[in-house]
């Protein structure tokens, strides 16, 4: 017989156990280590001991119920001594290197799967996001270190099943409302929006990623809140071409029309005008970019486009007049006055679409 192989019988670990039951015997056992250490000579005898060796569901169940019981000031206590400084090295030491296999990979998984997360219900204090802050930007910061985490993250987004998972995925509404509460006045600084037009330049998606996007938004509509609040969240800034017209409204008409093309207070059958009449008229005022407006952008010709707006605005009771961009750019602005004048004599068309 093997050494100690005597002390591994189902009889000898049951007499063991036996043995701790006792409060007694549990608080010698406690007092009679404390503050000991194992020898690294110790240590490699009870890994090599213990190597090969399994515990059987019912041990584990055991082991399991065991734990649930702990008092919290010894889970504390246990928490505190595996989070020194020192403890925390030597874990990162042994596991520096090592990679654990996919049939490990799969084997957390699935034993995971169901499960609530650990730290479900738990909020970090302000000193310990400062923290994990601090060590994240850290991080990122080393070149290294950040084109390993992009090319980690690129091989994970590559794969079939993560794209099939992104596009059937929808956040709830409370999910929705804590990152746009978390985006909050946040800007980007001039570098990153750099770095970020950068990136995207030459960059097209494709036709079968057009085709998808398309299929996925066919039948949704957003509601007028959520317009309004997508308008709020972008940083808009009244366009050259929407100053010039205002200041020929106030020409015109002076305080008939107020700017509202920037905070999305007005949302008219999912549209947000650029001026609103402000005498209990429903008449709106818009103001078309070449580009946005566009052939190439809207796959609409400028009557197509005019159309299909002012049959939006007529849906909802609404006369609208539309000012492209190049008329701003006329010296004299006369056409321009000359259309507003004749817009603001206009009847209300009930609902039929007015073309100017």
């Amino acid at each position: 017989m093997i050494k100690g192989q005597h002390l591994r019988t189902p009889e000898c670990i049951a007499k063991q156990l036996m043995s701790l039951r006792s409060p007694e015997t549990r608080a010698k056992l406690v007092a009679s280590h404390m503050g000991k250490h194992a020898t690294p000579e110790a240590r490699a005898k009870i890994a090599a001991w213990h190597t090969g060796t399994h515990l059987s569901p019912e041990t584990k169940a055991k082991l399991s119920d065991i734990n649930k019981h702990r008092s919290p000031e010894w889970q504390s206590k246990l928490m505190a001594a595996r989070c020194t400084p020192e403890a925390r090295e030597r874990t990162r030491t042994l596991h520096k290197g090592k990679h654990l296999t996919p049939e490990t990979k799969a084997k957390i998984s699935m034993a995971n799967k169901g499960q609530p997360s650990w730290n479900k219900g738990n909020h970090y204090s302000l000193e310990t996001k400062a923290k994990i802050g601090a060590i994240s930007k850290e991080r990122w910061a080393n070149p290294e270190c950040r084109a390993k985490m992009t090319m980690a993250i690129k091989q994970a987004c590559n794969t079939p099943e993560w794209r099939e998972k992104q596009m059937n995925k929808r956040l709830s509404p409370e999910a929705k409302h804590k990152i746009s509460i978390a985006h909050q006045g946040k800007t980007l600084s001039p570098e990153h929006k750099a770095k970020i037009s950068a990136k995207g330049k030459g960059r097209h998606p494709s036709a079968e990623t057009i085709a998808k996007r398309a299929a996925a938004n066919k039948g949704q509509h957003r509601t007028s809140e959520a317009i309004a609040n997508m308008i709020k969240g972008v940083s808009h800034k009244q366009t050259k071409p929407e100053k010039i017209v205002e200041i020929v409204l106030n020409e015109v008409c002076p305080k008939e029309y107020k700017y509202v093309g920037s905070d999305g207070s007005v949302v008219l059958n999912h549209c947000v005008p650029d001026f609103i009449n402000m005498n209990h008229e429903k008449k709106a005022i818009e103001v078309f970019g070449e580009y946005w407006h566009g052939l190439k952008v809207t796959g609409r010709t400028r009557e197509q486009e005019e159309i299909q707006r002012l049959n939006k605005y007529a849906e909802v009771g609404f006369d609208c007049l539309i000012i492209w961009e190049s008329e701003t750019k006329k010296p004299d602005l006369q056409s321009v006055k000359e259309r507003i004048k004749a817009f603001r004599k206009m009847k209300h068309s009930e609902n039929q679409p007015y073309l100017i």
